[in-house]
């Protein structure tokens, strides 16, 4: 029953985390600057919040994940997992850490990823606007 309810807790915990300290997980993210006037929303500003929204997802995707691995291997005990079930056990910890560190680098390199797709999707538009002419 604890297997069943602990990521409901956990996805809960983590949930009530990111409400109550929304303005420092903020600040931590996005460096504010106050001073400048609040421009409107726009297509870079769209584009920055869907990387760090992807790597949210992959990082509580991750947490999620570590938290059933944990109580599974709890419930079932070390003595009676199989050679099969201990190759299972070492690709899911490799996802789980492939999805943490995806996760933190679309969360910590969000504005550099940005850019880059900007810039791809400048080129993209001045090779099509010289193939036109």
């Amino acid at each position: 029953m604890l297997y069943q309810i602990a990521p409901i807790i956990l996805t809960l915990t983590i949930g009530l985390i990111f409400w109550f300290f929304a303005l420092k997980l903020a600040n931590l993210i996005v460096k504010p600057i106050w001073d400048n006037e609040i421009s409107p929303f726009n297509a870079n500003s769209l584009l920055r919040v869907l990387i760090i929204f992807l790597g949210f997802y992959f990082m509580l995707d991750a947490i999620l994940d570590v938290a059933r691995f944990i109580f599974q291997l709890s419930f079932i005990g070390t003595t009676y997992i199989s050679q099969e079930f201990t190759l299972q056990l070492k690709a899911g910890y490799a996802v789980v850490g492939l999805q943490l560190i995806i996760g933190l680098f679309l969360i910590i390199k969000n504005y550099w990823i940005t850019q880059a797709l900007l810039r791809i999707n400048a080129t993209e538009k001045k090779s099509n606007k010289n193939q036109s002419d």
